[in-house]
């Protein structure tokens, strides 16, 4: 019997070529509610929490600056509505600054009333901060049915692997044609094209907080596309050169010059050990990028490394 993988022929995690680093979803601040139950296309396009609701929490998340997604434990039990209480995750994602606050709401309303905006506060309404690492795996079906053939068998995996951690399926988050995706909070650390193994590499490297696995690894959300390709530009130099970075060993910044044809971004890099470079990078244009299953390949763009130097 053929595999999932050898049959879904237009499916657009298998034709599509494009480079990992620097496609993570940039946030800061990542809101993470359990709901069993229907999840639309676009968790906030009204199918999912009716009109009235959706657009409140559109406004609210958009005002505190923080991206909202759904979650749910893996299989099937986790797709019954039980209408208990709910849990609620709020990631923050500044390096060396991270944070993950879990507390419990009655229902999705009463995300209107935390303070996003300043998360510092939400132990004043009943949060706890956490020091646990959160593991979401798209399986967003109703968005591109990738993340659901090739999400939610590594979710279970994974969940099976480590019964008793967070291990959680989510609503979309962004490169489902890079699927299996996943998204560690709190360190924003974003993958794609998972293997069982791969992922639980990952899982335990960030769960132990030690240096982030680089295999499959696509960027740190919190950083710009152009920081995230510097910032793996110079992890993957460590380990060729027998090193290693740890989660916030590197502080990332940046700055813009342009040239005649291609906007280049210089970011700056400096290791905790003292050393430090400059990667330029430059944003290319493809000429073919399957955006989703079933769908014709449209020209997409992708920041790439143009030189690496390390500074004395």
């Amino acid at each position: 019997m053929s595999s999932p993988r050898t049959s879904l022929a237009d499916s657009c995690s298998l034709l599509n070529a494009e480079p990992l680093p620097g496609t993570a979803s940039t946030e800061t601040v990542w809101v993470c509610l359990e709901h069993p139950g229907n999840w639309g296309k676009d968790i906030l396009d009204g199918t999912t929490f009716g009109a009235e609701l959706s657009v409140a929490l559109t406004h609210k998340m958009r005002d505190a600056g923080a991206r909202l997604l759904l979650i749910r434990k893996p299989g099937r039990a986790g797709q019954i509505d039980t209408h208990n209480s709910r849990r609620v995750f709020v990631a923050v994602t500044q390096p060396g600054a991270e944070k993950l606050y879990e507390l419990t709401v009655d229902s999705p309303e009463d995300l209107l009333h935390l303070p996003l905006d300043a998360p510092h506060l939400l132990p004043t309404v009943g949060a706890q901060e956490t020091g646990q690492t959160l593991a979401l795996l798209c399986a967003h079906s109703k968005r591109d049915r990738c993340c659901a053939v090739f999400g939610r068998p590594i979710a279970a995996a994974l969940d099976a692997a480590f019964p008793d951690e967070n291990i959680w399926e989510c609503s979309h988050t962004g490169g489902h044609r890079f699927a299996p995706v996943a998204i560690f909070l709190p360190t924003g650390y974003t993958y794609g094209r998972l293997s069982p193994a791969s992922a639980r590499a990952t899982f335990e490297a960030l769960h132990r907080g030690d240096a982030p696995e680089l295999e499959g690894l696509r960027g740190r959300s919190c950083y710009t596309p152009e920081e995230q390709v510097a910032d793996l530009a110079v992890r993957s130099l460590l380990v060729e050169q027998g090193e290693s970075a740890g989660m916030n060993d590197l502080y990332v910044s940046r700055e813009t010059r342009e040239n005649n044809h291609n906007e280049l971004m210089k970011v700056s890099i400096s290791h905790t050990n003292g050393r430090s470079w400059v990667a330029t990078t430059a944003t290319r244009t493809l000429s073919e990028v399957y955006a989703s299953c079933g769908k014709a390949p449209k020209p997409g763009k992708s920041v790439e490394l143009v030189s690496l130097a390390e500074t004395v």
